[in-house]
């Protein structure tokens, strides 16, 4: 909800939201910072067709073929993860190259210099790769739950 008082002829905006918790992985290794900072090639794709799937599996056999994949589906479409670290110019341009990820997803890990996919469970990384998980707050949206 989101409401607007005017005092002195300023505007001030107040937006009042529940909130939860949101678990999930981020690329990068927060212990290491600059140009030393590897990231995981996290994806996000927001389509629930098949092909889409199957295609996106088939690129990423094909491009990384010694390397642990993971997918799996979500509410919107599919995510997927290449267990291997990267710098973070070479992980860019693998998440821009694959096809039917969500560019806008991309562009928001672009600003922040990370991405960060939210996990319906724990995802176990391999041994030999260390995965950075968070714990974020996320705003309910209005159609999930009633504000007023």
């Amino acid at each position: 909800m989101r409401k607007t008082l005017t005092v002195r002829k300023r505007k001030i905006f107040i937006s009042i939201f529940k909130i939860r918790d949101a678990f999930g992985i981020s690329s990068g290794k927060s212990s290491l910072t600059g140009r030393n900072r590897k990231h995981l090639l996290l994806m996000d794709f927001d389509t629930t067709n098949p092909l889409a799937f199957n295609t996106v599996r088939w690129d990423l056999k094909r491009r990384f073929p010694k390397t642990k994949l993971t997918m799996y589906k979500t509410k919107n479409g599919f995510h997927a993860i290449i267990w291997k670290r990267f710098t973070y110019r070479r992980a860019a341009i693998e998440l821009i190259l694959t096809p039917f990820i969500d560019l806008t997803w991309v562009g928001i890990g672009l600003k922040r210099r990370y991405w960060f996919l939210e996990t319906p469970y724990l995802i176990f990384a391999p041994k030999e790769v260390k995965a950075n998980y968070m714990k974020i707050e996320r705003a309910i949206a209005k159609e999930d739950h009633n504000i007023d």
